[in-house]
């Protein structure tokens, strides 16, 4: 809880020994900008919520995790370069970064928590990594979402993955998906084509709710 709250805080540089940002270390600090330690492991839960003021922050390649809700509410934040070393980001690490237009996701990635990218609503595309579950609500509200593609590492797409992803034009669902829970697709507005192999195990009848010009595959 170093810095919570500090609203006026603008700007900090850090030693460059510091290993990891601890859990609310920046939370609420309005007008903070930060330049991060070039050996950084960790950044911890919360540990830059709600910083509006943040644009852009560059990540050392050394950042090994990127815990819950790390940059959620960073609402004029508009470009994150995920490091290479990263494994796992957190539930809704990104959560409310509603200026996000770009996401580089290494292919180092395993998990990519609930709520992730939740109301990134500036968001056109993203490559998911060759995780092996979408969870729920992980692209919630990226109403800009045109094109995304789902790796055939994929076995399970969990309720409301891209619920609200009205500007989704098209998905094809790899034959290794087993099963898609509900309204994981709910008013994708714009979505055309939807593609996915007929043995799949678990459908629920409302994933496509309120697709209204959809053509399925």
């Amino acid at each position: 809880h170093s810095f919570q709250n500090c609203y006026s805080l603008s700007y900090i540089v850090m030693n460059s020994f510091n290993t990891q940002i601890e859990a609310n270390a920046f939370e609420n600090c309005r007008s903070l900008n930060i330049i991060l330690p070039e050996h950084l492991d960790t950044i911890k839960s919360n540990a830059f919520h709600q910083i509006k003021s943040l644009e852009k922050i560059v990540m050392p390649s050394t950042v090994k995790s990127i815990d819950k809700s790390a940059f959620r509410g960073c609402s004029s934040l508009k470009e994150i370069i995920i490091p290479s070393m990263i494994c796992k980001i957190g539930k809704s690490a990104f959560n409310g970064c509603s200026s996000l237009r770009k996401v580089i996701i290494p292919s180092t990635v395993k998990e990519i928590g609930k709520a992730a990218f939740k109301g990134c609503s500036s968001l056109k595309e993203i490559a998911i990594p060759f995780i092996t579950v979408i969870q729920k609500a992980t692209f919630f509200g990226c109403s800009s979402l045109e094109q995304i593609t789902i790796p055939s590492s994929v076995i399970s797409i969990k309720r409301q993955a891209f619920y609200k992803c009205s500007s989704l034009k098209q998905i094809k669902i790899p034959s290794s998906v087993l099963s898609m829970f509900g309204f994981v697709f709910f008013e994708c507005l714009a979505l055309e084509n939807i593609s996915f192999h007929p043995q799949m195990e678990i459908i629920c009848e409302n994933s496509f709710e309120n697709c209204l010009s959809s053509n399925v595959i």
